[in-house]
């Protein structure tokens, strides 16, 4: 089995034989026409391309009415090829000796490279947009587009990197697409999120054309793609996530016993929420706040992070929102937060470290979650805590937020839960320490998995050592959940080891009350809850 790691572009789960798709590179010939018959050839194919474009637009807007995103990924595309930079640059190359092919490319290259020298990593993408809208014109200097063609059965799409045009014009649609490349905010991430599609990128190397037929199953959740899964990979992630009928999910959970169990989601979206209500979540049990960051040229200001917060309320109708606060660092920057390149990014300045370097940024945020909870239940929820003196200067913000938007005369629930994440050895060894601090603990496995394990997640080459059900790392959750007890605070866990069936009954044995899995999930594990007796 070969597991390959990479970035989520949206969640999922599907199973399929891998496609491999390379785009191969034209090779060009010397022009053999004149400058004029050649400019007469550009805007020939210039404007058949958009006509394809505008064909393509009409055609997203019709079916994703509720979903703007996909038309204008193509509107985006129309504009570069009606720029002046490109277009005149395309007509000087002619001009110079250049085919009208060559020119196309030349001229793209050219305005390409200068936005892939943007600090700015959505800058940077936009640079695919241009080669894209650029092979639409070339496409159609060498005789039409030729659409990529799938098989009748579903399939996981593999590439170096897939354009919008080509993902949007295929049918039938692949059941899950992975991406050697980056491509977390590009526009053909955009198209997979309104398509639906499992998705994930930067998975690397790995992703070779020999891997062409071989079965593979995307947990796009997780950010990975398992080549040839073996037995035991097959039921721990693809058994879960079996369709399974909605009818009882909504309603409260308990064990065969009686014992009350949350079943809530780990989302980033609204999108996410909806379908996590859908699915029967009791709550949202982690908003990654840092996704509006991400995505963002710069830093999203309180109104902004207030407005989005309330919509994710305002969908969940009353259910509680648990919202982490900025947890970016080496390993997911933020372009315009000034953050040193490290060696080691998961041992540097990231999560709470990350606030306590910029304060304001921390209490803009703090004040956006106060604001929203006069809107439906809110609770505030720090990322990488590994000290007290940590987690005594996060809550002590907290405070400070309270106060500022109480001498504003802002309404806000003052009774906000404060939440700690048990992400680190060090905070599961201290939690006793740490539980009468906070209102609630949520134990993060991912991290405190490769904390303890000394095993990057991320990492295929040290794959066999992560092991989030290690003995080590249960034995830390299980002493959180004893101090927890002890202070009196509820625990949640979040991350793959929540959804993890084989261990739902040893995990509510140590007394977890709350897990948080992804939208998908929900239902499943509940269905799961309710067959367990604990006796």
């Amino acid at each position: 089995m070969l597991t390959l790691h990479g970035q989520s572009i949206h969640p999922g789960i599907a199973c399929g034989p891998v496609y491999f798709y390379q785009r191969e590179e034209p090779q060009w010939q010397p022009r053999a026409s004149s400058a004029r018959l050649e400019l007469e050839r550009f805007e020939r194919a210039r404007a058949q391309a958009l006509d394809m474009l505008d064909k393509l637009a009409r055609r997203e807007a019709a079916q994703s009415c509720q979903n703007k995103a996909p038309a204008q990924v193509f509107d985006v595309h129309r504009l570069m090829l009606q720029d002046e930079d490109f277009v005149g640059a395309a007509r000087e190359f002619i001009g110079g000796g250049a085919s009208a092919a060559q020119a196309v490319e030349l001229a793209a290259k050219q305005l390409a490279g200068r936005l892939e020298q943007s600090p700015n990593q959505y800058i940077r993408q936009r640079a695919e947009d241009i080669w894209d809208a650029a092979r639409g014109v070339i496409d159609f200097l060498e005789g039409g587009p030729t659409d990529l063609e799938l098989p009748g059965h579903p399939v996981v799409l593999a590439a170096d990197r897939l354009m919008p045009s080509q993902l949007a014009a295929l049918s039938p649609r692949p059941c899950a697409l992975v991406l050697a490349g980056s491509a977390e905010h590009s526009h053909t991430a955009v198209l997979a999120r309104a398509m639906d599609i499992p998705a994930v990128c930067g998975v690397g190397e790995g992703l070779t054309p020999e891997l062409c037929g071989a079965p593979a199953i995307v947990d796009a959740d997780a950010g990975k793609v398992y080549i040839r899964p073996d037995s035991a990979t097959i039921a721990r992630v693809a058994s879960p996530w079996k369709p399974r009928p909605l009818k009882e999910a909504a309603q409260p959970c308990t064990t065969r016993d009686g014992v009350p169990v949350v079943v809530s989601a780990n989302i980033a979206r609204s999108e996410e929420a909806a379908l996590a209500l859908e699915q029967g979540a009791d709550a949202v049990g982690l908003l990654r706040s840092e996704l509006l960051f991400l995505g963002a040229d710069t830093c999203p200001g309180e109104d902004e992070q207030l407005a989005v917060y309330r919509q994710i309320l305002e969908v969940m109708a009353g259910k509680r929102v648990c919202i982490r606060t900025l947890d970016v660092g080496g390993d997911k920057p933020a372009t315009y937060l000034p953050l040193p390149r490290e060696e080691n990014p998961a041992l540097g300045l990231r999560g709470g470290r990350v606030s306590l370097e910029y304060p304001e940024l921390l209490r803009a945020q703090l004040r956006a979650i106060y604001r929203v909870s006069a809107y439906g239940q809110a609770a505030i929820l720090f990322p990488m805590v590994s000290a007290l003196w940590e987690a005594r200067q996060l809550l002590d913000h907290a405070a400070k937020a309270r106060a500022e938007l109480h001498e504003r005369g802002i309404p806000f629930d003052a009774s906000v839960p404060l939440g700690l994440m048990i992400e680190t050895p060090a905070a599961a060894l201290i939690s006793a320490e740490l539980a009468p601090l906070c209102d609630f603990f949520s134990i993060g496995t991912g991290d405190l998995a490769q904390y303890t394990l000394a095993a990057d997640r991320q990492s295929g080459s040290v794959a066999s050592y992560y092991d989030p059900a290690h003995p080590a790392v249960l034995r830390l959750i299980e002493l959180t959940c004893q101090s927890a007890a002890a202070a009196g605070i509820p625990v949640s866990l979040c991350g793959e080891l929540a959804g993890d069936h084989s261990l739902t009954r040893q995990l509510l044995g140590m007394g977890i009350r709350e897990f948080s899995v992804v939208p998908r999930a929900v239902a499943g594990l509940k269905e799961k809850i309710r067959e367990i007796s604990r006796g």
